[in-house]
């Protein structure tokens, strides 16, 4: 597969609502006592399909690439995810309270803004990885540099500034939720 190639998948992937930033699976109610229809059971294969594929990739992937290079990927997949909404980074174009208070009302438990230092910390809500590609207990934690490159890509649009993000915490990696230290200039 050419370099075009895989570009070409990820943004197809990211499009088709695999991306984390379109959705999650685990956002179904599953508290109604209904019967799924029949679509909702055949969504819910494609996306374990979906799912197993993707963990076979990241392992194929992981074997023929270095570390840095698959480092490397993952993040400029989550930037290319990222980059799919470019309406919520204009709305809060230099307005990183605003994006943050939206931040906290959608999916973020904690948003700690730390101006003198600089920092930001984020703690997700959920307890599940928020990536319809991401299945618990199978993708490796290394794919968590999708996250990385997806904060990266909006923080850094939002301040107007480069950032640099560091994973505290990840629920693929064995944490209760996902958090993120992210640093500006």
């Amino acid at each position: 597969m050419t370099v075009l190639s895989r570009i070409d998948f990820i943004k197809g992937a990211c499009l088709l609502g695999m991306c984390g930033c379109f959705g999650t699976a685990h956002g179904a109610d599953q508290t109604t006592g209904q019967t799924e229809s029949e679509e909702i059971k055949r969504l819910r294969w494609r996306l374990d399909f979906v799912q197993e594929r993707f963990v076979k990739l990241l392992e194929i992937l992981d074997q023929a690439l270095d570390e840095p290079t698959m480092t490397r990927v993952l993040q400029e997949m989550g930037r290319a995810c990222a980059r799919l909404n470019p309406q919520m980074v204009e709305r809060f174009k230099g307005n990183l309270k605003g994006f943050l208070a939206y931040a906290q009302e959608q999916w973020v438990d904690k948003a700690e803004l730390d101006e003198p230092n600089r920092t930001i910390r984020i703690v997700d809500k959920s307890d599940k990885c928020y990536c319809s590609f991401a299945r618990q207990g199978s993708t490796p934690g290394l794919f968590c540099e999708c996250s990385k490159g997806w904060m990266s890509e909006n923080y850094s649009a939002i301040i107007g500034k480069p950032v640099e993000v560091t994973i505290e915490q990840s629920i693929l990696r064995g944490g209760a939720r996902c958090g993120f230290l992210i640093r500006y200039a």
